[in-house]
């Protein structure tokens, strides 16, 4: 498969970046998905960050028709892995698949293809659809799966300041590289949420695709980083203080005061959610998304009278029954 680049008809070169920590349950089935591709990348590169069970040895011992860079590195977290990969990259485009995700085998051919007969001049990143997996490689029908929104096409930084509309996660977008030279690499102090922080950036300076039928795996398991509810909303509120005034600029603050105000009625009488979001928060952060400091947080909750009492003391009651 060839595609007109600059004139010229040429190849498109891809590296596969993998980010992987004690991921021997399922490195073997994500790095298989890629060589088994109808459109083959030049290299595979597996950022080890940290293993200390068998990944290290199961990739040294695949052999396939694409050959795979392995490298080391002390744990840093997802996002220094993939930085690790970025950096290591010497191809046209960049793709990223968790290791324990898998693809089709027209994931790639499927999304070069609209870079290369897409309806935008200044593309920069395609995605696509996707389903879930158990952990034995089922169709997980118990997970709701969101389409992209047709709209979620060419410029979309302000629509994709509302929630992270970009499907299929990490695994599910193909980048060109020269992006990461303007935008800059994921942002390492970012435990979750990264790739939405990473979207945001290329969404402002690059267009966006999609290629609308499902392309990627993403598999769900008692190991994901999703269920880690806390460190979840940890990170996804140090997100919220970086994006801030992005936010009330676009007018979105609403919803994310609302998702934060709704978390900490959930959780009362705990008060944990409440400290998390004033701890995270910069003074900067709290006034354009509650116009003032902590006390306007109480505010908030007060302006939201009887309703959210109503919800607390259900959640009281239901409490109380339960033990």
């Amino acid at each position: 498969m060839h595609y007109a680049q600059g004139g010229a008809v040429a190849p498109p070169t891809l590296d596969v970046v993998i980010p992987v920590y004690n991921g021997e349950s399922f490195i073997v089935q994500a790095i298989e998905s890629v060589m088994s591709q109808d459109y083959l990348p030049v290299r595979i590169i597996v950022v080890d960050d940290g293993s200390t069970d068998r990944t290290a040895a199961l990739v040294r011992e695949l052999m396939g028709p694409v050959p795979i860079l392995y490298h080391h590195q002390e744990n840093s977290g997802l996002s220094a892995a993939r930085n690790a990969g970025i950096r290591l990259c010497t191809s046209d485009y960049v793709a990223f698949l968790d290791a324990d995700d898998e693809w089709y085998p027209e994931k790639l051919s499927s999304q070069l293809k609209l870079f290369a007969e897409g309806d935008w001049d200044n593309l920069g990143v395609v995605y696509c659809r996707y389903i879930h997996i158990d952990e034995v490689g089922h169709i997980a029908n118990n997970y709701h799966v969101v389409a992209p929104d047709p709209e979620n096409r060419g410029y979309i930084f302000e629509r994709l300041l509302k929630a992270n509309m970009i499907t299929g996660s990490g695994s599910g977008v193909l980048v060109k590289r020269s992006c990461f030279e303007r935008v800059s690499l994921f942002d390492e102090e970012l435990k979750a949420c990264e790739d939405w922080d990473m979207w945001l950036r290329l969404s402002r300076e690059y267009q966006f695709d999609y290629v609308d039928h499902t392309l990627v795996k993403i598999r769900r398991h008692t190991n994901n980083m999703q269920k880690d509810h806390n460190h979840i909303y940890r990170n996804l509120f140090r997100f919220y203080d970086k994006w801030a005034s992005e936010a009330r600029r676009c007018r979105w603050q609403s919803n994310w005061r609302s998702m934060m105000i709704c978390k900490i009625v959930r959780d009362l009488p705990d008060l944990s959610s409440y400290r998390l979001v004033t701890q995270s928060l910069s003074e900067d952060a709290k006034r354009q998304l509650f116009y003032g400091g902590d006390g306007w947080i109480i505010f908030f909750l007060i302006l939201k009278t009887p309703s959210l009492l109503i919800l607390a003391l259900q959640r009281l009651l239901l409490r109380k029954r339960i033990s």
